[in-house]
């Protein structure tokens, strides 16, 4: 990193791109500082937001050739020889993604190039590049490394945050509409209740579908949840508590905004006025993301705060399964594949083998209660 705030990639690291203003904007996302990178992001997003040809396919796969390329960076060496990641290049990171996501609600074709381009593969590449940076920052001895180090667990958090939204603005037909309101409107029920627990039926997009449709069903059949659970935890954030809390409330609001757990990992207070948590959730946004829920509870560390955080998640599923949900959030995680990920060796079916496993009983009730309706 320059005094300037610019950035000093290793050389040939550009991404190549046939346009000169392209070629230009990259040199300014990548080698300067702040005020320039975000300029061209502007550039950027003005073209892409007006385009729905080869070349909106063209930028969306340059700019997410740029995510990948501040990976390898992310990494370098202090003057002991010691191993430093700067946040700068996650910071860089985080602009990019918030770029692209501001070009998903008003631009639908956008979303799909945004798949097609490999989108969602990179959410996943760049969390794997990050593994095991914060998890070791914990242990720092010297007061200025721990310094820095919250520097990078801080700019790690706001990259999660930014992919986060990112992928409820990629999977939501109302993606217009989320932008306007905030993400607090209730949606009606999305085209994904097409997608049913059934391979042969589901497994290719219809073209009368939206592209956020099309994305579902893309996420849900090459185990997007799981390796994304994966990537977060071998990043090592969910050690703090805090921030565990955080990522899992992330995750919940994908389902649905109204699932939101307390700061102290609870039931929030809105939810728990009602007897059920379900009565307020009339449509499911994205009822395959429970996937990436279960998927975290499995991976917090073992402390009793964290099992009490994963406990209390998994309970905020179990409520949207109640019998007296048959007709809404019920039928919507029956219908997302539930059932099978939960008896799939390569998902969840370890977890009904695990009868020592805090979890065993609830993965055993929530299997119960999704076959039961599938009969």
């Amino acid at each position: 990193v320059e005094e300037n705030g610019g950035i000093s990639p290793s050389p040939g690291s550009a991404v190549p791109h046939d346009s000169s203003l392209a070629s230009l904007l990259n040199v300014g996302i990548l080698y300067l500082g702040d005020v320039a990178s975000q300029a061209a992001l502007d550039v950027y997003e003005a073209m892409m937001a007006k385009n729905h040809n080869e070349m909106l396919c063209e930028d969306m796969a340059c700019l997410l050739g740029l995510v990948d390329r501040f990976s390898p960076l992310l990494e370098s060496k202090d003057e002991n020889g010691n191993a430093t990641i700067d946040p700068l290049f996650i910071t860089r990171q985080t602009s990019l993604l918030d770029m692209i996501k501001s070009i998903l609600p008003s631009n639908p074709p956008s979303q799909d190039a945004f798949r097609t381009s490999g989108g969602f593969e990179t959410l996943v590449r760049v969390f794997f590049s990050l593994e095991g940076v914060v998890r070791d920052f914990f242990v720092a001895a010297e007061w200025e490394e721990q310094r820095e180090n919250a520097k990078v667990a801080e700019a790690t958090m706001r990259l999660l945050e930014s992919v986060f939204a990112l992928l409820a603005t990629a999977t939501d037909p109302n993606a217009r509409n989320l932008k306007q309101n905030g993400d607090l409107g209730t949606p009606p029920f999305a085209r994904v209740d097409l997608l049913v627990d059934d391979v042969n039926t589901a497994s290719s997009p219809s073209p009368s579908w939206p592209p956020s449709t099309t994305n579902l069903l893309y996420l849900r059949n090459y185990g997007f949840y799981i390796e994304f659970a994966n990537a977060i935890a071998g990043v090592g954030i969910l050690t703090d508590i805090s921030n565990a809390r955080v990522v899992m409330n992330l995750a919940l609001e994908l389902i649905h905004p109204k699932l939101a757990l307390s700061p102290e990992g609870k039931r929030s207070s809105s939810n728990s006025d009602s007897k059920n948590s379900g009565e307020n959730i009339i449509s499911i946004r994205n009822a395959d993301a429970t996937r990436l829920v279960l998927g975290l509870t499995t991976q917090l560390p073992d402390t009793d705060a964290h099992k009490s955080l994963a406990k209390n998640a998994f309970d905020e599923l179990l409520r949207l399964c109640a019998n007296d949900m048959a007709g809404s959030s019920l039928a919507r995680l029956a219908s997302s594949g539930l059932c099978s990920s939960l008896t799939s060796q390569n998902e969840f079916a370890h977890m009904l083998e695990d009868r020592s496993h805090f979890l065993y009983s609830r993965f055993v009730l929530l299997l119960r209660r999704i076959a039961a309706f599938s009969m």
